[in-house]
Order: C-alpha cells, then structure tokens, then sequence
C-alpha cells in the first residue's frame, strides 16, 4: 500500500511540474511612465495554487533580458494576493533554506529561472479565483512587465 501511495505522490508531483504551451516562449513588452519600451522572454509562467485550507501559493517562469542594459526586478505583485516575495532557496552547511531576496539583477541576454529549488515567488494570501492571475514584475528603471500566469491546480 505504501509503495503505491509512493507512486501516486511521484506522478502528481510530475504532474505539477508540468508547464502549459500556452506560456512558452512569449516575449513581453514592459513601459516606463514615459512610455519607453523593454523586451522580456518569458517561458513556463505558472502559478501553483495553495492546498486546500492555505492562502499562500508559488510561482515559476523563465525570465530573459532581450534589452542591451542591465535590469534590476526590485517588486513583485499580484491582484488576488496580499504580497508577493522574491525567494531564494539554497543549502547552507547540509541544510535548506530558503530565504527573501530583495531583488536580482538580470544582465542583458541572461536568462534567470525561477524554479522549485532555485529562485521562486512566494505569493501570501493568494485568493483563488475565476479570472487568470497575473504577475506584475517592476524593474529599477521603472519598467513593469505583466506576465499572465497559467494555473495549475493540486
């Protein structure tokens, strides 16, 4: 019985990981207030959503500068959502961690991947809803790149 509970576990897990073709490889365009244009490539963008009973959900994507600068991600939001987080999660002398990051730099043609593991978005007070989320990234140089999220449930 344990061997087969083991298996589903593994499959669902699969499952989870999975990515929509609806989300790779778009580019975005963000704008300054000023109207001036920036080029982002975006692959696998996803939201898992909570487990029943919880408010906070992760997202994953992958995140490409097709600018000739250096960008800087300083803030992360979402409607539907009390906050969301840039986190970090590492191994630190044999054990996990994981921990806020207060924003990354994204050199120009550097893809950054934010994944289970690595570089992730917690999102807090996550209210599940008809309507497919979107995440706003805001960069320092008052870029902001919407990026519709596909969801994946549990």
């Amino acid at each position: 019985m344990k061997k087969i509970l083991l298996l589903i576990s593994v499959v669902l897990i699969n499952l989870c990981f999975s990515v929509s073709a609806e989300s790779v490889g778009k580019v975005l365009e963000g704008k300054t207030s000023e109207g001036r244009a920036s080029e982002w490539q975006v692959s696998g963008a996803q939201l898992r959503e909570p487990m029943p009973g919880q408010t906070t959900a992760v997202a994953f994507l992958k995140l490409t500068n097709q600018n000739k600068e250096a960008a800087t991600l300083i803030s992360v939001s979402m409607e539907n959502s009390r906050a969301v987080e840039i986190h970090e999660h590492s191994h630190v002398n044999g054990m996990m961690r994981m921990r806020r990051v207060p924003s990354i730099e994204i050199a120009p043609a550097e893809t950054v991947v934010f994944q289970s593991g690595g570089y992730h978005f917690m999102v807090f007070g996550y209210v599940i809803s008809e309507v497919q989320p979107v995440l706003v990234l805001e960069f320092s140089d008052e870029v902001t790149v919407k990026v519709p999220l596909v969801v994946i449930k549990l």
